[in-house]
């Protein structure tokens, strides 16, 4: 799952940068150059609401170096602090998720053509969801059953029957190499270490604990473990622009896999994702799409089951990003088909602060499916089309070159989705 940020739009005072107009620009590798040599700081609030999370709050910070022969700049570190509160399941609210980063990003090497980012990281959410594995997974609601209020430390401990906790700190570095126009190679090395907490009476604890090997095999991982992934890919990238495409396509191959430590498995993966984007009214109206495949081979750990690589690993499908409306981390399986197809639109154009800032709305239509394993497994996975269905539309604001917020609403057969962040999904 992305999450990143909201920066708040009506507070560019709280911004401390020597050139406010001067935006990181677009694309893989941007092409304009920086005119002086000069150092900018920002440091901004955020705020963000995730129906699967809650509301988020944090700020984030970044210290950029311009130089004349660097383009977009130099050198940038940027930091995260940023957490998310929701409802209790006793009553209250409680720290549902938090994630904090660290990151150096290197552009401009060897000649323009390489660029090298490295991340420090370190998320923990205390509301993963799980309900099974595979395409057929059930969302039985044991709370419906008790009285609130005659027992409501049952009715508590029964809302978090489809929940276990994580803490995850990771570290990593990739590398982008422009190897001639639109193709691109890019490599990454990541390594992290996962403590899982699973919840007592939960269904992770039940199938833990069940003699049906078909799902206890896919349990990898379901307690403290590390991992060492390594990845490698090829991207085409033709989009007119990075932050808000109006036409191009984007195209990304890539192999990702290694060991794990702490427990038996070890992993490969396979990702494919195309994305289109084209106009139907000049950029007042455009219609964008994505397809993507992913699957996994060997043992991964379980939490790898609801989630797709690339360069920008994600959680899939179900969540703000893949198939809105679907729960996060509702379906998990080792191989898995997301589609996407929005109309996108552009109504209202006006300047704040000496930028553009364009209002848009858009309506999409999202498509999912997971299966278990690589042999038919009709027990987990049905025999049926049986894909996940997410429908709704949305609001869009851009300011400037760089920067999007978004908020969407997405209905689906599995529940309502709210949710408010930025950029667009694809």
């Amino acid at each position: 799952m992305r999450l990143l940020t909201i920066v708040a739009l009506l507070l560019p005072g709280l911004a401390l940068s020597a050139s406010p107009e001067e935006e990181e620009t677009g694309g893989l590798f941007a092409e304009d150059q920086p005119k002086e040599k000069r150092t900018e700081v920002s440091v901004l609030p955020g705020v963000a609401y995730d129906s699967n999370l809650g509301l988020g709050a944090g700020v984030i910070g970044d210290i950029a170096r311009y130089h004349p022969d660097y383009a977009p700049y130099k050198a940038r570190v940027a930091a995260q602090l940023f957490a998310y509160f929701g409802l209790a399941p006793g009553g209250g609210l409680r720290l549902t998720f938090q994630h904090h980063y660290l990151k150096l990003d290197l552009p401009g090497l060897a000649s323009g053509r390489l660029r090298i980012r490295a991340t420090l990281r370190f998320r923990q959410q205390r509301n993963v969801g799980y309900y099974g594995i595979g395409s057929t997974a059930a969302d039985p609601r044991p709370w419906e059953d008790i009285d609130r209020d005659a027992n409501p430390d049952a009715w508590a401990e029964a809302r978090r029957y489809n929940e276990y906790a994580f803490i995850k700190p990771e570290l990593g570095a990739n590398a982008l190499l422009r190897l001639g126009g639109p193709l691109f190679l890019w490599g990454s090395a990541r390594v992290w270490w996962t403590w899982v907490d699973v919840v007592p009476g939960s269904k992770l604890a039940e199938d833990l604990a069940s003699d049906d090997e078909l799902v206890t095999r896919h349990l990898v991982g379901a307690e403290r473990h590390g991992v060492l992934e390594g990845g490698i890919g090829l991207v085409v990238d033709t989009r007119d622009d990075e932050t808000a495409p109006t036409r191009g396509m984007y195209h990304e191959l890539s192999l990702r896999g290694g060991p794990t430590f702490e427990v038996a498995g070890g992993y490969g993966g396979l990702n494919l994702q195309a994305r289109f984007y084209g106009p139907l009214h000049d950029d007042w109206l455009v219609v964008a799409g994505r397809v993507m495949a992913d699957a996994l081979f060997g043992r991964p750990p379980f939490l790898e089951l609801a989630r797709v690589g690339g360069q920008l690993p994600d959680y899939g499908p179900g969540g703000a990003t893949t198939v809105r409306g679907v729960p996060l981390q509702r379906y998990h399986g080792k191989i898995k088909v997301i589609t996407n197809l929005e109309l996108r639109s552009r109504f209202l154009r006006l300047k704040l602060a000496k930028r553009p800032l364009i209002l848009g709305a858009l309506a999409f239509l999202d498509l999912g499916r997971v299966w278990t394993d690589w042999q038919a497994t009709p027990s987990l996975d049905g025999t049926a089309i049986d894909l996940k269905v997410g429908l709704g539309g949305g609001l869009r604001l851009q300011w400037g070159g760089t920067f999007v917020v978004r908020a969407d609403v997405g209905w689906s057969p599995d529940g309502l989705g709210i949710y408010f962040d930025v950029g667009h999904i694809f």
